[in-house]
């Protein structure tokens, strides 16, 4: 009965401490247990039945130093342990390595697997072969990587440390004094189970994370790049705080992931590429976290075609993933919102260089494209029934248009333009060109050289003789910017005759005049006339005129007003008697 007592009392206790070596709380708890029913004086102390001397119970250690039930690795891959921390057993949990130590109590360093980092117990350093050394005798494989750190190649789970291929050996035979005494049955006090340290057990608690602000706003208009210049104003940059709460079990890690399902771990900071901008996470000093977020290049996913800025958005989105020491994740999302940017066209006024010459306008030269760009073969267009003038306009392909104006035109032509965009947004803008005003041909007679315009009567072949019977000179004709079209010379009857050769004849009231294309004449006098008045009087004294009237019409149409004259003097000739003799 008393063994059986004994065997109950013992199970009781193996289950306690079956409890007890699942953590490090609980192996505390277990060992303070131990020290207080040592102290009990009820409680029976065991003998060894071979010697009947009491069994010498293990001394109880007091606690050292508290170490953390978790470590991460610094920037520089550093493990900064307690002094006194035992390396001698070592486990692989996942990614991380687990210290156990002699009390049972356990040390967990995350993501040590993956990159074994230095160990630093107090001020001295573990020298790596000792530490590969310490992983090897764990059964643990380790080998070095490109950049020469080491890295657990294996994940073979691991033993506690006890060796149980031998059986326990046997307490001996029972020594003579074990005769004498009378069968007793042993009473053995059940064990207290008090929670000793209530204060260390814990709920497994859950990271929080919080970004603040939960969306950010950009613009296209602010671009300023090589590839996408925006029309201005905004800005292309958006901040805002990664708000973490690790809770006890530390930060395991903190990861980004763009649309495409890439992701970078920037629990040191670090840069991920979205698709219209690049996010970029900074961990200050006191482990903080904060984010900023650069609009890189335009989009032309915005659908709302004719509408700009906060009225036509596209977003972009980063999923912040935080996981603690013990693998439990929370995950929020960045939201940015880019707005868009628009075309903007700009009036141009231009004048003309010369009366009748064609105007070409650069009209896109002062317009801003905006940063979805215009395509100048197709993205600029006349606006319909806007041409003002009687020309003819045509756009050139790249971003001009020349205007030929029509014959004579002048003053103010106009047209309206529009440049359309990337992604469809439209600006109009007008034209206006400042015309050289028509001018209006003239036209000067002049005589030949030494010529006094002067025909003689007296020149005729029956006349008294002397003087002469033609007269020479020219036109001098002025169309400004146009050129000559024609010249026409108005007969004796009023009927005008256009020069249309050399030497075209035109009749006059006493004499033929022939003149060129180039405006010169001669007039040669026909006949004698009776309508001189001066009676008595002869030569200078006595002149008719025979007059031609002159015009010109230039290249687009215009016309002198016909009072240019050609004219000619004609001196009267006399009788002259000649003395007889008989």
């Amino acid at each position: 009965m008393a063994n059986e007592e004994f065997t109950r009392a013992t199970d009781q206790s193996s289950l306690a401490s079956g409890e007890a070596t699942s953590s490090p709380l609980n192996a505390a708890k277990s060992a303070a247990q131990a020290v207080a029913q040592a102290d009990t004086a009820q409680e029976p102390v065991p003998v060894d039945p071979a010697t009947g001397q009491p069994v010498v119970q293990p001394t109880v250690e007091a606690a050292g130093e508290a170490v953390p039930e978790t470590v991460t690795a610094d920037a520089n891959n550093v493990v900064h342990l307690p002094e006194g921390v035992s390396i001698d057993q070592i486990r692989v949990d996942g990614d991380n390595l687990v210290l156990v130590q002699p009390d049972g109590s356990t040390i967990t360093i995350l993501n040590a697997a993956l990159k074994i980092p230095t160990f630093l117990l107090g001020d001295v350093e573990i020298p790596q072969l000792a530490l590969t050394a310490a992983l090897q005798a764990n059964g643990i494989n380790v080998a070095a990587g490109p950049d020469g750190a080491l890295t657990v190649v294996t994940s073979a789970a691991q033993s506690g440390g006890g060796n149980f291929a031998q059986p326990a050996p046997g307490i001996g035979d029972a020594g003579p004094l074990i005769d004498l005494l009378p069968p007793t049955a042993l009473q053995f006090g059940t064990l207290d189970r008090r929670e000793l340290f209530p204060a260390l057990r814990r709920e497994n608690d859950l990271p929080t994370l919080g970004i603040t602000p939960l969306s950010g706003t950009v613009d296209e208009a602010a671009l300023s790049t090589e590839i996408s210049q925006g029309s201005g104003g905004g800005t292309t940059k958006a901040v805002g705080a990664i708000n973490i709460n690790a809770g006890g079990d530390g930060l395991g890690s903190l990861v980004v992931k763009n649309a495409d399902g890439e992701t970078v771990d920037v629990t040191n900071g670090g840069a991920i590429e979205g698709a219209y901008g690049t996010l970029i996470i900074t961990r200050a000093p006191d482990g903080s976290y904060s984010f900023e977020y650069e609009l890189t290049r335009n989009s032309l996913d915005h659908a709302g075609a004719g509408q700009v800025g906060s009225g036509d958005v596209v977003g972009e989105q980063f999923e912040v993933i935080v996981t603690d020491g013990n693998g439990d994740s929370v995950s929020s999302q960045i939201d940015i919102v880019i707005t868009d940017d628009g075309p903007v066209a700009v009036d141009d006024v231009v004048g003309q260089a010369s009366e009748n010459a064609a105007v070409t306008i650069d009209a896109f030269a002062n317009d801003a494209a905006g940063a979805d760009g215009v395509n100048l073969v197709n993205g600029v267009a006349l606006v319909p029934d806007t041409l003002s003038g009687g020309g003819a306009l045509v756009y050139n392909a790249d971003g001009t248009f020349t205007y030929t104006p029509a014959s004579g035109e002048e003053g103010t032509v106009t047209f309206d333009y529009t440049i359309t965009d990337g992604d469809g947004d439209v600006s109009t803008a007008t034209v206006t060109l400042e015309l050289k005003p028509d001018s209006v041909p003239e036209v000067t007679v002049i005589r030949a050289e030494g010529d006094d315009g002067v025909v003689w009567e007296s020149a005729l072949p029956d006349g008294s003789g002397g003087g002469d019977l033609t007269a020479s000179g020219g036109l001098t004709i002025d169309t400004g910017d146009d050129t000559l079209d024609f010249i026409e010379v108005q007969d004796k009857d009023g009927t005008w005759i256009e020069i249309t050769a050399d030497g075209t004849s035109v009749q006059g009231v006493y004499g033929t005049l022939l003149v060129d294309l180039d405006g010169s004449w001669v007039y040669t006098l026909a006949d004698n006339t009776l309508d001189h008045t001066g009676v008595g009087q002869t030569g200078s004294s006595d002149q008719v005129q025979d007059a031609f009237a002159v015009r010109v019409t230039d290249s687009d149409g215009d016309t002198t007003d016909g009072t240019a004259q050609i004219v000619v003097d004609i001196n009267d000739d006399g009788p002259a008697a000649t003395d007889d003799g008989i």
